[in-house]
């Protein structure tokens, strides 16, 4: 979402539309969660910076970062299924579907890994999608249900988890 800082200001904060506090409040919001160059300004440093036009980016980069890198693990269980659709690349439309999805998954992933850690990031990324497909396979495709299997996943998952958790971003 882009936000016009210019402009809000102008009509906002200037025009005394909105209280003091209140505006203070909005003031600090906004500029703190403004991203330049990969780091987070003061508010000092974001008022004598502003520009016309800035990226709003939900508290920083690195939690667009955690949510490009999830959504990369479900674009790689979107396209493994459609892998399987594919039945080896001999039907059209649903290999052209399953090359779109691992484009759209390795975009996704490199986002995340310019400021995750890259073992982390791929770590992640891979275990969603082991997960995702195990899942997919027992739904959809019907593959069998077993007491191990059911097992390794769930040890998967926890090591999905530990990864987050241990994770310095």
């Amino acid at each position: 979402m882009i936000l016009n800082f210019l402009s809000f200001e102008h009509y906002f904060l200037r025009r005394d539309v909105l209280t003091t506090p209140l505006k203070s409040a909005i003031l600090g919001a906004l500029f703190r969660c403004r991203v330049e160059q990969k780091r987070l300004l003061s508010h000092r440093q974001a008022i004598a910076g502003v520009k016309t036009s800035a990226i709003f980016y939900f508290g920083g980069t690195v939690v667009m970062a955690w949510i490009n890198l999830f959504i990369a693990g479900g674009l790689e269980v979107f396209w493994s299924t459609f892998l399987k659709l594919s039945e080896g690349f001999t039907r059209p439309l649903y290999s052209v579907i399953a090359v779109a999805g691992m484009t759209l998954s390795f975009f996704f992933l490199a986002q995340a890994t310019k400021v995750l850690p890259l073992g982390t990031a791929y770590g992640i990324w891979t275990g969603i999608g082991a997960v995702g497909a195990v899942a997919v396979g027992i739904i959809l495709f019907k593959e069998p249900v077993t007491a191990l299997r059911l097992l390794f996943a769930a040890l998967l998952l926890v090591g999905i988890i530990g990864l987050k958790i241990t994770s310095t971003h």
